[in-house]
């Protein structure tokens, strides 16, 4: 039977799959050309990929998925980690802004996109990201730096997975490729705005053992020491429990700053609990967490824009390098702060 009976057959019929080999035959090119287009190579003459573009729109022909992955041993889907349990992380703008710059590469590229829940790997119970890794449902995985356990990286490992980390790791591990949004450079910006207003005693909330805990702290730490330092000024690092009196008020017995920075959004929150009166509530405050409600504070909140999406479309191009096995794919990605 010839093609354009058997095509006539099917628009009487019941709805069927235009095959590859039939756009091939209406195209007059082989099967493999046909394959090429639909999988962008670039290595094929404008006029005979127009051709074949148009018999796919003609026809509405959509790529079999499962046809596509079992040809490139494939599925086609990337896993992103979470842990459930943390109702805390739904409400952060992170989650949120990092998730949507993933999800415009990964749908970008045909692929697919799966949330897995994480919790402790030594559970007697098997986790839903077990479960995938094992059995290789996805190509790769990204896992925020908080979720990279020990446990988890080795369970990576010898299942061979591909992984990038979002968020640059506290520990330094093997093979290990992570993409952060610069938090130096992030605190040097936001401490120079504010010496350009004329701050000059400027003072971080933060601690010594949340820097050695979160290493995104000890980098805004670093920038905001730099930032000082060349400019002739004295970096502070204070606690808000450091101005609360027997009471728990505010206390001005550590004195009065220009302005504060909050090395992270659980710091920005102490601070905002602390009963005070007006000379404290007129402190301005700095945040690296641009917040819609932090306009309505009775505090004046100023934030700076860390590119949150950027860091997720940086984080899911680099996953889709190593998938690939891309020689170029770097073992990092710092995003920085547009000026």
């Amino acid at each position: 039977m010839c093609l354009c009976n058997r095509l006539h057959r099917r628009e009487k019929g019941a709805m069927s799959r235009l095959t590859i080999k039939e756009i091939a035959e209406l195209a007059g090119v082989n099967k493999a050309t046909v394959s090429r287009v639909l999988n962008g190579n670039a290595n094929i003459s404008e006029k005979t990929r127009q051709k074949i573009m148009d018999i796919v729109r003609e026809h509405n022909y959509v790529p079999n998925a499962t046809a596509r992955a079992l040809a490139s041993n494939r599925t086609y889907t990337v896993g992103f980690c979470f842990d459930y349990t943390n109702r805390q992380a739904y409400a952060n703008p992170f989650f949120s802004e990092v998730l949507q710059g993933i999800e415009e590469v990964i749908y970008a590229n045909d692929y697919l996109f799966l949330m897995m829940s994480v919790h402790d790997i030594d559970q007697s119970e098997t986790t839903t990201f077990q479960k995938i890794v094992r059995e290789h449902r996805v190509d790769g995985v990204l896992i925020p730096e908080s979720l990279l356990t020990d446990e988890h990286y080795r369970f990576l490992q010898e299942y061979q997975m591909p992984f990038v980390v979002l968020g640059e790791p506290s520990v330094p591990r093997e093979g290990v490729r992570w993409v952060d949004v610069d938090n130096a450079q992030a605190a040097e910006m936001l401490t120079e705005r504010l010496i350009r207003r004329g701050c000059k005693d400027i003072r971080m909330m933060g601690s010594a053992d949340q820097a050695n805990r979160d290493i995104y702290v000890e980098n805004r730490m670093r920038g905001f020491r730099d930032a000082m330092e060349r400019n002739g000024l004295t970096p502070r690092t204070v606690e808000p429990a450091q101005w609360e009196d027997e009471h728990g008020s505010f206390s001005s017995e550590q004195g009065v700053p220009d302005a504060l920075i909050v090395a992270s959004q659980g710091k920005l929150y102490e601070w905002l609990e602390i009963p005070k009166k007006d000379e404290a509530i007129k402190i301005p405050v700095a945040s690296f967490d641009d917040h819609p409600l932090y306009r309505h504070l009775p505090t004046p909140v100023e934030s700076i824009q860390l590119q949150l999406d950027v860091m997720g479309t940086e984080a899911a191009r680099l996953l889709l390098q190593v998938i690939d096995g891309s020689p170029d794919a770097p073992p990092h990605v710092n995003v920085r702060v547009q000026h």
